[in-house]
């Protein structure tokens, strides 16, 4: 199956997970490392970044991607992924709707 990130094209398989996806996208960009100067650190992307689809972010690395209906052809996005952090403990705790629960 393809899918677009950053009108790039990647490949993965149906029963791909988001990890998969990851490392596809990670492979799909890899061609910038011989482009001069860029060089891309991925645990920074990873750690700010997230992809998302139709407003749901796949955070959950063991999920298949079929569990957000993504198909051939659909288009992600890197979005911006901050954790929610409490006031008084100060530790992180970060909670991402799948397609089948709601915040509320």
């Amino acid at each position: 199956m393809m899918i677009r990130v950053c009108d790039s094209d990647i490949i993965v398989t149906k029963k791909a997970t988001v990890a998969k996806l990851k490392q596809a996208v990670e492979d799909a960009f890899s061609h910038l490392h011989t482009q001069g100067d860029c060089w891309i650190s991925w645990p920074h992307v990873w750690g700010n970044f997230c992809l998302c689809f139709e407003h749901m972010k796949l955070l959950r690395d063991r999920d298949p991607i079929a569990r957000y209906g993504i198909k051939n052809g659909d288009q992600l996005q890197f979005v911006r992924h901050t954790p929610i952090y409490t006031i008084a403990g100060g530790t992180s705790v970060e909670h991402s709707y799948g397609p089948d629960e709601s915040e509320g």
